[in-house]
């Protein structure tokens, strides 16, 4: 039996479960450089569908804790705010694998993947994020 990607259970413009969220937030914490080598792709995928998530616990996978600001940890730029990566949920494992494609990727996967490629698929998640998940009573917090 040949296994299914797990791309293949995450089909552009379909809200994905849970759990496919959950597993790709750990492949990415486990296999930073060859989840980086796809994440543009990955990152493609989640701002498509960010806007149209309903459910608490599919935007808590997505994103709860993910933004902790630091002092002197850069690890990824997101509109201004330096953020280090320490969440269980998607995009704070995404910027982790970041981290450590940063760390252990080859050279040559360097010079194919920049840090900075990911910026705007970060910027729009988070912009998504914090104008339309957060009440405007939590936004005041």
């Amino acid at each position: 039996m040949n296994p299914r990607p797990l791309h293949s259970l995450f089909p552009p413009g379909q809200v994905p479960h849970y759990y496919v969220v959950k597993t790709l937030a750990d492949v990415a914490s486990a296999n930073g450089v060859a989840t980086t080598l796809r994440l543009k792709e990955i990152l493609g995928r989640v701002n498509v569908v960010l806007g149209a998530v309903q459910k608490e616990p599919t935007k808590w996978v997505f994103a709860a804790g993910t933004v902790i600001p630091v002092a002197h940890s850069v690890i990824y730029r997101a509109s201004g705010l330096i953020c280090h990566p320490l969440s269980v949920t998607a995009l704070g494992r995404f910027a982790e694998a970041l981290m450590h494609f940063q760390s252990d990727a080859r050279d040559e996967q360097k010079l194919v993947v920049q840090l900075d490629m990911f910026q705007n698929d970060m910027s729009a998640a988070f912009d998504v994020i914090f104008t339309n998940w957060l009440n405007s009573k939590e936004a005041k917090v």
